[in-house]
């Protein structure tokens, strides 16, 4: 009995030790989310997101011409919408040396990004040049600087839009009439773009160029430049506005022109803001707008700098250059969009 005690003792202890030398299971890391793998040996860690808030400084030739409105507010809208802080200033009147003058004071800033119509392309080469060499990224819009350093430029085609303008008129006149030209200020690249394209258009069918006539940016000077020349020039056939400044005053002030008109004169304006529609009087076909996509203008503008803001490749074409649409309006159709517009 003793023998079979001692046998059972000696198999309880060699059990024992059997489970002490046991090893035991291994403490197992918290599960990884699905997606977030441990990284490699060696790998540095994603680097934190840049969420801070840019910076984008819109730049009009003048903050005096109703033109830019539709743009102002379209990129106001979107910055908030893409996390820009987006700001609107400019001079009050077209002035290429101020112009270049508050840029400089954008360097000094240190903002992020500046988008600019041109007032004269050769006055910011050398402001754009030293905006890059900051870090700054530099677009234009509506008035380009190519040979600048800008990085793109997004807007109409200007010479495109002179040669609409040029179709129009030739809807009205024939060989061996003649047209004056209103232009805003001399050296302005889409002025002098849509004057370009209007006489390639017009010049081989016989039209002739009376004289181009400037107003200085400037709607009281196109007023009273506009009536005494065709007071002083009643055979004139027709007046191609490469701007809408004459049109921001009313019918009333504008007496000479109206009369001008009356008498068949034929007018052909680039743009169409609202006061620019009380010169379609009745199914008169002797005036036509073409107008900008100026919305799509400013949009798309701010999209591609923040795309360029967050490392993002924006898609450019390879010259840099976006463009954007036109709509004419005439007899057959102002009526329908002057009731979508609101007043002011």
């Amino acid at each position: 009995m003793k023998k079979y005690l001692l046998i059972l003792l000696v198999l309880v202890l060699v059990l024992s030790m059997a489970a002490c030398a046991s090893p035991q299971p291994a403490v197992q890391p918290p599960a990884q989310p699905a997606g977030d793998a441990p990284a490699a040996a060696g790998d540095a860690p994603p680097a934190a997101a840049d969420d801070r808030e840019f910076t984008v400084v819109f730049m009009p030739k003048s903050l005096d011409n109703v033109v830019y409105n539709g743009l102002r507010d379209s990129v106001l809208e979107r910055g908030p919408q893409i996390g820009i802080n987006v700001e609107w200033t400019g001079p009050v009147t077209s002035n290429s040396v101020e112009q270049v003058n508050m840029i400089e004071t954008l360097i000094e800033r240190g903002v992020d990004a500046i988008a600019v119509a041109v007032d004269d392309a050769s006055m910011v080469e050398d402001v754009f040049r030293r905006a890059r060499e900051a870090g700054i990224i530099v677009a234009t819009f509506d008035s380009d600087a190519e040979n600048s350093a800008r990085q793109f430029y997004v807007g109409t085609d200007n010479v495109e839009l002179g040669r609409i303008a040029g179709q129009q008129m030739l809807r009205f006149l024939s060989e061996g009439d003649e047209v004056a030209i209103m232009i805003a200020t001399p050296g302005m690249v889409n002025i002098q773009e849509r004057v370009d394209g209007f006489v390639e258009v017009t010049e081989p069918a016989g039209i002739t160029v009376r004289a181009i006539i400037d107003c200085d940016t400037n709607t009281a000077i196109a007023v009273d430049r506009a009536n005494q020349f065709v007071a002083a020039n009643p055979d004139l056939d027709g007046f191609f506005f490469t701007h809408g400044l004459t049109h921001y005053a009313s019918p009333a002030a504008l007496a000479e022109y109206m009369q001008w008109r009356s008498a068949g004169g034929v007018s052909v304006a680039i743009d169409a803001v609202y006061p620019m529609f009380a010169f379609f009087h009745g199914d008169e076909a002797d005036f036509v707008l073409i107008d900008q996509a100026w919305d799509e203008m400013g949009v798309r503008t701010l999209d591609i700098i923040a795309q360029m803001l967050r490392g993002e490749d924006p898609g450019l074409p390879s010259d840099n250059i976006v463009h954007t649409g036109t709509f004419v309006i005439d007899r057959s159709n102002w009526r329908d969009i002057y009731a979508t517009l609101d007043p002011w």
